[in-house]
């Protein structure tokens, strides 16, 4: 175990190092700018420490670059009880940063693990995806809300949606700027309409993208073989790093779900249908610790076998 640790409290444009030495319990404070040639004159300098991040936006660089310059990187867990501040009357980032030494020091500090660099690309391409496919909702919510709000009938169904449905409702529709005063609903028709012409492009490429990782990546090809299991919900379980299982994040997306549930994203946990997920397939996390997803009832099974 080294006695060096290197606490970094990752900031946008300036971090704060604490240089912490276990057997002496003394500590140096440096204020790096948050840039990979910074942290590697950081590295540098003190080689051979234990580097502990925390986990954010920066810390997938900042962990590639720890490793690279050959330091043991562990990524603390910010959402865990003993991160908590709450009884504090200061909290800087200089206190962040020697409160991460210490409890890495005292053995106190919960990791999160991190996965390589292209696991983390393909999370934030399933990420990007959902979050595409949630604002092309939002858009028809809007397109429904102008008819509504005119009093005619709002457009309904999957078929409302196809080439024939959209050319119906563009129909409705006006440039902006040729719109008379009573009819300015028909130009924000025509924007909400361009708007979802474009959600739906780049839907179809980010698609397009995750299917010719799905055709390539083995573990994907082997969810694929359940009957029921879609092309989208295979990519879900993206909680398993390819040198194995972990534990999933507590967060509610993720407690509880099965890729055999009836609909992507159902879950067990909090805030999800108790009756949305069926018999337990098999595949998913819960099951290989010894406890079926489907039964957990609002709460964590037991992972004890």
């Amino acid at each position: 175990m080294s006695d060096t640790i290197i606490a970094i409290d990752l900031g946008r444009y300036k971090s704060v190092a604490c240089v912490y030495h276990r057997a002496t319990r003394g500590h140096e404070f440096r204020t790096p700018d948050t840039t990979p040639a910074d942290l590697d004159k950081l590295f540098a300098r003190h080689p051979g420490g234990v580097v502990v991040i925390e986990a954010c936006a920066n810390a997938g660089w900042a962990h590639d670059r720890a490793v690279a310059a050959g330091h043991a990187v562990k990524v603390a867990n910010t959402a865990a009880a003993s991160w908590t501040f709450q009884h504090l009357t200061r909290k800087t980032d200089h206190d962040d940063a020697k409160r991460l030494a210490e409890l890495e020091a005292i053995g106190q500090r919960p990791t999160v693990a991190l996965p390589d660099p292209a696991t983390r690309q393909r999370r934030m391409l399933i990420a990007a995806r959902q979050e595409l496919v949630g604002q092309r909702v939002a858009c028809q919510n809007r397109i429904r809300a102008l008819f509504a709000g005119q009093g005619l009938p709002t457009p309904s169904g999957a078929r409302a949606w196809t080439v024939a449905g959209l050319a119906g409702i563009e129909a409705q529709s006006k440039a902006l700027s040729a719109c008379a005063p009573d009819e300015l609903w028909k130009g924000m028709l025509h924007l909400a309409v361009a708007r979802y012409r474009s959600l739906v492009e780049q839907i179809t490429q980010t698609e397009q993208r995750l299917d010719a990782l799905s055709a390539t990546d083995p573990a994907t090809r082997l969810l694929g073989t359940i009957p029921g299991m879609g092309p989208r919900k295979r990519c879900r379980p993206t909680w398993a790093t390819p040198t194995g299982s972990r534990r999933p994040n507590r967060s509610a997306r993720t407690r509880g779900w099965c890729p055999s549930s009836t609909r992507a994203g159902s879950r067990t946990g909090r805030g999800g249908s108790r009756d949305a997920a069926p018999a337990c397939c098999g595949s998913c996390w819960w099951s290989a610790r010894g406890a079926c997803c489907g039964t957990t009832r609002g709460r964590e099974p037991s992972t004890r076998g």
